[in-house]
């Protein structure tokens, strides 16, 4: 996916990019400001993008069937507005999560 996407439509506010088999994103979806909800599922993704915990404005982040096996929770706390992160059907340790101190829910 082009970076160029992120910086011509900086207003967005929701994105979908279900089942398009993407591995990562491109550093510039963190200059999306009013960007709320996106919809990572049905990708590739190996590594929680970490761009998203840049974005300040995100609550919902959907990242159900990829391949993903750590979650930033510490970051993941300090986005105030954050109130949900689907990891289902991803290879999560839960383990390591069951002892977290998460300040949004967090599907497993």
């Amino acid at each position: 996916m082009p970076g160029k996407f992120f910086t011509v439509y900086k207003n967005l506010q929701e994105l979908d990019l279900e089942g398009n088999l993407l591995e990562k994103l491109p550093v510039e979806v963190s200059s999306l400001p009013n960007l709320q909800n996106i919809n990572l599922s049905k990708n590739k993704f190996e590594r929680f993008p970490e761009e998203l915990t840049r974005i300040q404005s995100m609550e919902s982040i959907n990242l159900e069937s990829n391949q993903i096996k750590d979650i930033p929770v510490d970051e993941l706390n300090k986005m105030t507005k954050l109130s949900s992160v689907n990891v289902k059907l991803n290879s999560v340790n839960k383990e390591n999560l069951n002892h977290c101190d998460a300040k949004f829910e967090l599907i497993l």
